[in-house]
């Protein structure tokens, strides 16, 4: 009987042991899950803003805004216009680049998030002494200095990413090194969108305007063609305030794209860490997402 005592007491030791190390091994895993950020919420962020950065449409519709004004605009103004399209054509060039490198660092960030293998498209390589050569509608120089030597830089930091065969480890190295390049390059993306873009679509607007209005007034004495000729006018110009609201959001986006790397940057000695980071990441995910579907319903 006492040998049967001794045995069933080692057995409730032996499972208060038990009990106790995985109560500890769960509170552990617990802290660990806790304390340590999800690289999925930094890759997910990355690959939308990747999608997101290689959204061309409006700036093919730079160009498009001009060819569309000939239109409306009178003969002596024809030639002038042509000119214009050339012009253009060789700022479009440059700002494709411009949104494939945005592109392709956001999903460089996306691959390291899960420890893949980067590639490097050498296309880059030579678009900032192009952008040097690059003249606005003025003659004056289409892109300033900072923005041609961050596009360098960004395309540099890209080719040693790929070559160096950089993994996990190295994230936060990699957004400390380009931070600075990429917020300028965001800020560039921004300006075209803001001021020359948008201010294209105005051109033409004004010009629908006053095309439609000496039509409307030739047809006065007829009121069933001044009708028709006005709702033609009013579906025009409906046509470009959709596209001026589509491309202010896109500007909203290009703004969560460069406060999320900023607040990555900020923050990158607690990419490992910080569970409010993920939390935020996620939110600015989400923000893009949202913003990104309304962009291409708007068009």
């Amino acid at each position: 009987m006492a040998a049967l005592r001794d045995t069933v007491s080692q057995r409730k030791e032996l499972l208060k042991e038990t009990i106790s190390n995985v109560l500890w091994v769960s509170l552990i895993s617990a802290l660990v899950v806790s304390g340590c950020v999800d690289l999925k919420a930094i890759r997910a962020f990355s690959e939308i803003s990747s999608q997101a950065a290689g959204y061309t449409n409006f700036t093919n519709d730079y160009v498009r805004t001009i060819e569309r004004q000939k239109t409306f605009q009178q003969e002596d103004q024809q030639g002038n216009l042509d000119t214009i399209i050339k012009e253009r054509e060789v700022q479009r060039d440059v700002l494709l680049a411009i949104h494939k490198e945005i592109s392709a660092y956001m999903t460089a960030l996306a691959k390291l998030s899960s420890d893949n293998i980067i590639s490097y498209d050498h296309s880059l390589d030579e678009v900032s002494g192009k952008m040097e050569t690059i003249k606005d509608e003025n003659g004056e120089q289409f892109f300033e200095k900072e923005e041609v030597d961050a596009f360098g830089g960004l395309a540099r930091l890209l080719a040693k990413v790929s070559t160096d065969s950089y993994r996990e480890k190295e994230l936060k190295e990699i957004i400390e090194s380009s931070n600075k390049d990429f917020q300028v390059i965001i800020a560039l993306l921004k300006r075209f969108m803001e001021i020359d873009y948008d201010g294209s679509l105005k051109n033409e607007k004004v010009a629908v305007k006053m095309y439609y209005k000496d039509l409307i007034e030739n047809a006065r004495l007829n009121p069933d063609q001044q009708a028709g000729i006005e709702l033609l006018s009013g579906d025009r110009q409906n046509a470009i305030d959709r596209k001026r609201k589509a491309a202010e959001s896109y500007v909203k986006i290009l703004s969560k794209i460069g406060e999320g790397h900023q607040l990555l940057y900020d923050k990158r000695s607690q990419i490992e860490s910080s569970r409010k980071l993920k939390v935020t990441i996620e939110g600015y995910e989400k923000e893009i997402s949202g913003l990104f579907k309304a962009v291409k319903e708007m068009k």
